[in-house]
């Protein structure tokens, strides 16, 4: 078992994906002397091979159009291998974690270091945005928020400090979380109808200011989602699919309890906003319905039957609420569920091996024990 997992784990690969974000093929030395040309900052992104929130940058945040449209109108953009080529210059400015991202004037002067990435797209770009902005220091911040400012830039700026703030210390702040949701829930509902359609305000409809199908921006997005400008309607569209698909995911992984009228309800609005065709929707669906029948034989049949059918990050999310599902289980269901485990590790892309291999493990510590 030892050694399928090694092979599994050792599948795992980085493959470069930034359509978006234009990383230049240059050293830092010639990278300082571009921005110098091109008046702007540097941005280095260091990286490792194996580093989880590395690869997950470079997949789902750097491609992105918002991304790459402030990243390279600001900045000759970098990315280093902490154990490569940029381990010498990551030595000397003193890079312990990765992702670590830097933005440097064209002398080398360290203007903003930023430690760790981000989900979101836009959430990043503000994080940037505030590190090389004085104006934009959290004290400054309070301060211009106090005195009644409320643009668009701070509200969202701002928010997403208190946001990040809430997550530095040992245990999570939810008071500063509230303080960062009110601020944007008032900003909001002090918006009219054309300015909360304005692109300028799109970070409003992010996840992590509208997370639930009830909010009232939530509402306001499926309602009026083909009247925002053809170019926010992309980021719309995709925020809605992200909402729907958090939605369903917790039914999915069982960590909402099943509820007929209201699962019901979800699929109705899936319906409404034209996704239900969606990859994978289909077979979640009848996974759901099965899952809530409690009968664990006929849910791996039909898990067994649909799993072709889901995404990637599909089967992800399914084999990896495994242990949640049957940790208190007994142990032929504990075995049954290892081995559909087993035999479906293959069909996963090499990003969901390492995750769904802990799972395993997991059951498989639990087997032993009993």
């Amino acid at each position: 078992m030892k050694k399928l997992f090694l092979t599994l784990i050792g599948m795992i690969i980085f493959i470069p994906m930034f359509a978006q974000t234009n990383f230049r093929d240059i050293t830092y030395e010639d990278g300082l002397k571009v921005a110098k040309t091109e008046n702007k900052l540097v941005f280095i992104d260091f990286y490792t091979t194996w580093c989880g929130p590395c690869k997950m940058m470079m997949k789902s945040v750097f491609p992105t159009k918002e991304v790459g449209d402030y990243f390279n109108t600001n900045f000759v953009c970098l990315k280093l291998d902490a154990e490569a080529e940029g381990k010498d210059l990551a030595k000397k400015l003193g890079v312990n974690a990765y992702p670590t991202f830097f933005v440097l004037d064209a002398t080398g002067n360290v203007v903003f270091k930023k430690v760790g990435g981000d989900a979101d797209a836009l959430s990043f770009i503000a994080a940037i945005k505030q590190g090389v902005n004085a104006e934009l220091s959290p004290e400054r911040m309070a301060e211009r928020y106090a005195s009644g400012e409320r643009s668009a830039e701070l509200i969202e700026t701002y928010a997403n400090s208190l946001y990040k703030a809430s997550r530095e210390g040992r245990t999570i702040d939810n008071s500063k979380i509230e303080q960062a949701q009110k601020i944007v829930d008032d900003y909001f509902n002090s918006l009219t109808i054309e300015q909360k359609l304005a692109k300028e305000n799109l970070f409003i409809y992010g996840m992590n200011y509208t997370s639930s199908v009830t909010d009232p921006k939530a509402i306001f997005m499926f309602e009026n989602k083909d009247k925002f400008v053809l170019e926010s309607q992309e980021v719309i569209v995709k925020n809605i699919k992200s909402l729907l698909d958090s939605e369903l995911r917790d039914y999915f992984c069982g960590d909402k309890e099943y509820n007929q009228t209201g699962f019901n309800a979800l699929k109705a609005l899936i319906a409404k906003q034209g996704m239900a065709d969606s990859q994978g929707y289909k077979a979640m669906y009848n996974i759901i319905e099965e899952t809530a029948t409690g009968n664990n034989a006929n849910f791996f049949k039909v898990a067994d039957k649909e799993f072709e059918n889901l995404t990637a990050a599909q089967k992800e999310w399914l084999l990896m609420s495994f242990e949640n599902r049957f940790s208190e289980a007994g142990t032929e269901d504990i075995k049954v569920a290892c081995q559909f485990m087993r035999d479906h590790f293959r069909t996963l892309e090499a990003s969901s091996i390492y995750f769904t291999a802990v799972t395993l493990m997991q059951l498989e510590k639990l087997l032993e024990a009993q």
